[in-house]
């Protein structure tokens, strides 16, 4: 527990040394700064944008299996064609 608390409190420290820093540079190199601060934030959204795709693309390719392991085979079809003709007032496909 007291591990914990320790990576907590180094968390936080770098955190406030990481705004100290932007801070300073957004007042000695302003277009520069904010630049960098674009460039992060599109890195982080081009890396969100790139894992939504992978989870949407595997529930795509997904259901496609499905659908191609449930869909009756060319023969199951013929033989519910027969079945559905032998059957008197039974309509056809």
């Amino acid at each position: 527990m007291r591990d914990l608390g320790v990576a907590i409190i180094g968390a936080g420290i770098i955190a406030l040394l990481v705004v100290v820093a932007l801070a300073v540079e957004l007042v000695t190199h302003p277009i520069r700064t904010l630049a960098l601060v674009l460039h992060k934030l599109a890195a982080l959204a081009a890396g969100l944008a790139l894992i939504l795709a992978l989870i949407v693309g595997s529930v795509i390719i997904r259901a496609l299996a499905e659908w191609v392991l449930e869909r009756p085979t060319r023969a199951e079809r013929r033989a519910m064609k027969r079945a559905a003709a032998q059957i008197p007032g039974g309509t056809t496909m």
